[in-house]
């Protein structure tokens, strides 16, 4: 259903993070820019933690409940994909750690985060519970991933209702769960299965292509839209791109990795609306984490706006009441602004606006 795909250069010292959001309706995408020093909750009942937003972010929001996918002022990018075989701790057997809602998780660790180490630490004493989509049946179930200014990743999954983590770092003291792979592992994660087994499947695939490359022969890749075949393409061009330092062709390079792993718009037959893991995407969105500066494409639209953090104003922002900076987009996620379509830089664009509830998790599911 997603793809999120990490490409570093310069001894991993400069790094970008795209995605694509995949769903089978629109996710009625809108960009949401917020200051520090916002007060917030876990939503998720009375023993949910409360924090102070420590860091500005970039956002978009999904169906104007959930932060899906951002970067904040230190680089760190957060990106939420579903996971259907996620399955989220048991509330009444929880004693020490606190709950949050999905909604508000990736908003969690871009307000508190600056590294992929302090997010790891940051998901110590909290857990996660689900809720559903507004107006459908639909309960999310999702995996997060996170990426720092050092190429760093981690990839958070509930897996039986325990949390695992899978990171290229090193740590003293890992949580129970915890998987340690090299960077270039971690830097693409698409849907099911969970990321260990996709992990085993790549191999196989890197096992056939290194016969091939032996013999002289073109590498031999899936090409369907589901998850796996999506997690080896993506791998396999990651492992190609050029590392030429140059901030526009670096983007260029992997905005093509992502229309590889794109699932067109046109046609009945281009994606299966009952099938989570195959369906259209409905924007990119690309993270130069160094600036940091966030570009976003939606498929309704044939150009891309961006926004650089350090380029926004938020003096006009009350964070008592909670306001961001909203750029409304159409409900194909694409931003007409005056004209038909818009490019460029849209920092002027924003506009105040009190932000939207987080949906509330339900320990009922």
């Amino acid at each position: 259903m997603c793809t999120r795909v990490i490409y570093t250069l310069n001894n991993n010292t400069t790094t970008y993070t795209g995605r694509n959001m995949d769903w089978k309706v629109t996710p009625e995408p809108q960009i949401w820019v917020y200051p520090s020093q916002i007060e917030r909750t876990g939503v998720a009942g009375k023993n949910t933690p409360q924090w102070t937003s420590k860091y500005s972010s970039i956002t978009t929001a999904n169906f104007g409940v959930a932060t899906s996918d951002g970067v904040n002022e230190k680089g760190l990018a957060a990106n939420l994909l579903w996971l259907i075989s996620s399955s989220y701790p048991n509330s009444a057997l929880q004693t020490s750690a606190k709950p949050i809602s999905i909604s508000i998780w990736a908003q969690y660790i871009l307000d508190l985060c600056a590294t992929v180490a302090e997010a790891i630490e940051a998901m110590k004493n909290v857990y996660i519970v689900t809720a559903t989509i507004p107006d459908t049946q639909t309960v999310v179930q999702c995996h997060l991933s996170v990426s720092d200014t050092d190429g760093n990743s981690a990839i958070f999954e509930y897996v039986d209702g325990q949390l695992h983590i899978s990171s290229n770092l090193e740590l003293d003291y890992p949580p129970h769960y915890y998987t340690q792979y090299t960077k270039s592992q971690v830097r693409v994660m698409t849907n099911d299965p969970i990321f260990a087994k996709q992990v085993r499947l790549n191999e196989y695939w890197q096992l056939i292509n290194a016969d091939n490359k032996a013999n002289n022969l073109p590498a031999q890749l899936p090409g369907s839209s589901v998850s796996s075949a999506r997690f080896v393409r993506a791998s396999h061009y990651c492992s190609l791109l050029s590392e030429k330092n140059d901030e526009t062709y670096a983007l260029a390079e992997l905005a093509s990795v992502m229309h590889n792993a794109a699932t067109p718009i046109v046609g009945k037959d281009s994606a299966d609306g009952t099938a989570s893991n195959n369906s259209t995407t409905w924007y990119t969105s690309l993270v130069f984490q160094s600036k940091p500066a966030y570009f976003y494409q939606s498929a309704y639209s044939p150009f891309m706006i961006w926004l650089e953090l350090s380029q926004i104003d938020f003096s006009s922002c009350d964070v008592q009441d909670k306001q961001g900076l909203h750029l409304t987009l159409d409900d194909h996620g694409a931003y007409n602004g005056v004209d038909r379509f818009m490019a460029g830089n849209v920092v002027n664009d924003l506009k105040p606006q009190t932000g939207f509830d987080f949906l509330a998790a339900d320990f009922s599911i």
